[in-house]
């Protein structure tokens, strides 16, 4: 999704990532089938929503990176919809997890 938002744009910034459900497929240890990120461009004033998913369930779902049209936006941020610096990360995801599964209080 990064490469293909780069394509769009060179100045995006990341809005929002999050996992998505995909039938017959199960979502684990911070792994999910499918992912849905939202990058906007300050310069266009609009915002594209791609999803990546890692098998095709027809109707609605599509293996590969699909890309959204653009979508309006006015470049402001809120609570809901805040910047994520990608330099800012700097684990790899499935450490990440690990670290996070095993802090989590039992129960």
């Amino acid at each position: 999704m990064y490469t293909s938002a780069r394509t769009w744009t060179t100045d995006f910034v990341i809005l929002k990532v999050e996992s998505k459900e995909v039938p017959g497929f199960k979502n684990e240890n911070g792994k999910a089938a499918m992912w849905q990120a939202t990058f906007a461009s300050p310069s266009r004033q609009e915002y594209r929503t791609y999803t990546y998913a890692i098998a095709a369930v027809p109707p609605d779902i599509y293996k590969g990176v699909v890309v959204g049209g653009p979508e309006p936006w006015n470049g402001t941020y809120t609570r809901s919809a805040m910047p994520i610096q990608i330099s800012e990360f700097s684990v790899d995801s499935d450490a990440a997890y690990q670290a996070a599964a095993r802090m989590r209080p039992p129960g």
